[in-house]
């Protein structure tokens, strides 16, 4: 019965110290489709997220693990500079089971945002839905993401 306690208790350490770094990734050479887009993966040093007329789209790539009941919220951007294109999680290539995947946010920066230089934030949490609700999670699991508009 201790070992049982002892494995829930480093299970939910392990789950609530969940921490992730991430940076702009320049952008992949890829089809003429995708090459306008910032790439942002995590486990690299923080960097702001730079945006140009010529490259407004930029994508978060973020670790995680719905099968233990998190995933991240996006509690907090400027709508009216950014628009959230898609979201999504991909599952993992491996057959284990539990194993975590990765969530994807797509946001492009509006036109009208370009007229001026701008910084904007983007906030999310990873999280259970029923703790973010009640306002009960880690300091830790909260992720911004400082965007650097560039109107050159």
């Amino acid at each position: 019965m201790k070992k049982l306690i002892f494995l829930g208790a480093a299970l939910l350490a392990g789950c609530l110290c969940f921490q992730t770094m991430f940076a702009v990734v320049p952008p992949c050479k890829q089809s003429a489709s995708n090459s306008k887009e910032n790439l942002v993966k995590e486990r690299q040093a923080p960097q702001g997220i730079v945006v140009s007329p010529k490259q407004k789209m930029f994508t978060l790539i973020l670790a995680s693990n719905p099968t233990t009941g998190y995933s991240w919220f996006l509690v907090g951007y400027n709508d009216k500079l950014l628009k959230l294109i898609h979201h999504t999680f991909n599952a993992p290539k491996s057959k284990l089971m539990g194993a975590g995947g990765m969530e994807v946010f797509q946001f492009e920066v509006k036109s009208y945002a370009f007229f001026a230089p701008r910084v904007t934030v983007i906030k999310l949490i990873y999280a259970r839905p029923w703790m973010l609700a009640k306002g009960v999670f880690s300091k830790k699991a909260i992720q911004r993401f400082v965007v650097v508009i560039n109107p050159q």
